[in-house]
């Protein structure tokens, strides 16, 4: 646990204002967000200014790229670049390591820095009014220190209405989310202290840039549950990232049909991209490692699917999936995107709040929401069992900081929208009843591959058709086996498939309250159906092309 320590911090903030001479109350800073209350900290005037143009909107279209011609590139927008040479020189490498080819159209510099020297373990580093090519180890020890104001998120109101600063919460939640094996707790570098109002990062830029976005979303959150808002999460990621997720929800919208026969990979997404109008780009070098190519011949034949579902048809068969990736759609392998998360900030006040809903205040029980979401959902891939995903609360702004695989978040967030739809408010614990109903069974965890059948009856305001697609939209890999079924009587929906995906189909339809509750507080028709209700079902197959 971090503790706050006010004396130490002191010394270390009064240290920093001699050297590096940094007036807190004078640095006026760009905001790294539009959203309200987005993070300002303190940085020399120099690299705020990089910043700033790394922020530029560019496109690449070059045949034949070097270290070299990318420094220039980077400095024809105003950005003094170089490479670092000599630690590029013992890693291999010189000015005259081609990269591959690469066309990006409108993205940010920052994005086209990162999507290229990541194919090469390079990092860019800000100093000294410079942006300096180097190596990752290089990278990971050019620490620079910066100051957050962050008494907004601190203060609390506890029982009684008695105020007081929890620093601790904020510092766990940031040491645990934000590249935790980074920190000096764990024999990292970098180092958070406290003080009057403010926390003291000495961090790298790449994590300087994380807790910048971290500490706006909580912002977001806070003010998103103040004013009565439809809960939402909110991602911890750069503006230019937001505006393509926001881009990409709004693409998969489109229902469309999708033929290919025998094309390579990279053409089929070329058309994919043009189809849809999202920029997919290809991890050439994750699916070269994988023992694949552009060029691999892929053939597909969809009707009626949405930009999410083609994706997941397109690419599983290859045991390739997909990412939104520094401002793009990136097409990788499994391996890969299993350890590509990102942070959602879930505001969960009225999950976890005793009583009247006071957000940031009061009495929060959130060890109980935590235990159902990783006893639920991936329970092998949290950091508690030696996944790489966490989950830390944040008390100011009653909310949970998840750090999870994309198609995971979204599992998150039906479940959460389940258990507002059935939950009962939380009382106070001497008011709870000594005998609580128990819980209805969503699957066992231990048997989560087994196949089983059962039947549901559909609410009459839902039309069965949408019902079966939301499905299947949902989890596209699960409902295109040969083994499962899905089929439809009238309001009756039959569903034969593993006890995962029942639990992520009855999620679903929970969420849209499209299912009728059964008597007693168990799953509608569980065990003993088997494959016999075939007769007298629907033509509901669970091929793709439905």
């Amino acid at each position: 646990m971090v503790r706050a320590n006010s004396w130490r911090g002191a010394v270390v903030l009064l240290f920093l204002l001699a050297v590096l001479r940094i007036p807190v109350w004078a640095q006026e800073q760009p905001k790294h967000d539009e959203r309200p209350g987005a993070d300002e900290a303190t940085q020399p005037a120099d690299a705020a200014a990089i910043d700033r143009r790394l922020s530029q909107v560019v496109s690449v279209d070059v045949d034949k790229m070097t270290l070299t011609s990318l420094a220039e590139f980077i400095s024809k927008h105003g950005i003094d670049a170089y490479l670092d040479v000599r630690p590029l020189e013992e890693a291999g490498l010189s000015g005259d390591t081609p990269l591959r080819k690469w066309k990006l159209d409108e993205v940010t510099l920052r994005s086209v820095l990162g999507l290229v020297l990541d194919e090469v373990d390079l990092q860019a580093v800000i100093s000294h009014g410079k942006l300096r090519i180097t190596t990752v180890d290089v990278a990971s020890q050019e620490l620079s220190t910066r100051i957050y104001p962050v008494a907004d998120l601190v203060r609390r109101i506890g029982e009684g209405g008695i105020q007081a600063d929890d620093y601790d919460s904020l510092m766990e939640l940031i040491v645990t989310t934000i590249r935790p094996q980074t920190w000096h707790e764990v024999g990292g570098p970098g180092t958070l202290v406290p003080f009057q109002g403010t926390v003291v990062v000495s961090q790298t830029g790449q994590e300087h840039e994380e807790i910048a976005w971290l500490l706006a979303a909580l912002r977001e959150v806070r003010a998103q549950q103040l004013a009565g808002a439809m809960p939402q999460p909110v991602w911890s990621e750069s503006p230019a990232e937001l505006s393509v997720r926001r881009a990409f929800a709004e693409k998969s919208q489109i229902v469309t049909d999708f033929d290919l026969s025998e094309l390579p990979l990279n053409e089929a997404v070329t058309k994919m991209a043009e189809r849809f109008g999202v920029q997919i780009v290809l991890d050439v070098r994750a699916l070269e490692e994988a023992g694949m190519g552009a060029d691999t011949p892929v053939t597909v034949n969809l009707r009626q699917v949405t930009l999410p579902v083609a994706l997941a048809m397109l690419l599983h068969p290859y045991d390739l999936t997909y990412r939104l990736h520094n401002e793009v759609v990136l097409i990788t392998t499994i391996d890969v995107a299993s350890q590509m998360l990102s942070v959602g900030v879930y505001p969960v006040a009225d999950l976890v709040q005793f009583g009247d809903l006071k957000v940031g205040g009061g009495k929060q029980d959130f060890d109980a929401l935590i235990d159902v979401i990783k006893r639920t959902v991936k329970p092998d891939t949290w950091n508690s069992v030696g996944g790489p995903a966490t989950i830390e609360p944040h008390y100011g702004t009653s909310s949970l900081a998840i750090d999870q695989q994309q198609d995971v978040h979204d599992e998150i967030g039906l479940l959460l929208a389940a258990m507002r739809q059935t939950r009962v408010p939380l009382a106070p614990p001497e008011q709870a009843a000594a005998n609580e109903a128990p819980i209805e069974e969503l699957g066992n965890v231990a048997h989560d591959d087994e196949f089983v059948s059962r039947t549901h009856q559909l609410a009459k305001s839902h039309d069965p058709q949408v019902v079966v697609k939301q499905i299947r939209d949902q989890d596209p890999f699960s409902w295109s086996q040969s083994d499962v079924e899905m089929r439809t009587s009238g309001t009756r929906l039959f569903l034969r498939n593993t006890r995962a995906a029942h639990q992520r189909a009855l999620i679903l339809m929970r969420g849209m309250r499209a299912v009728v509750p059964q008597p007693g507080g168990m799953l509608s028709g569980q065990g003993g159906m088997g494959g016999g209700m075939g007769g007298g079902m629907g033509g509901m197959g669970a091929t793709p092309q439905q």
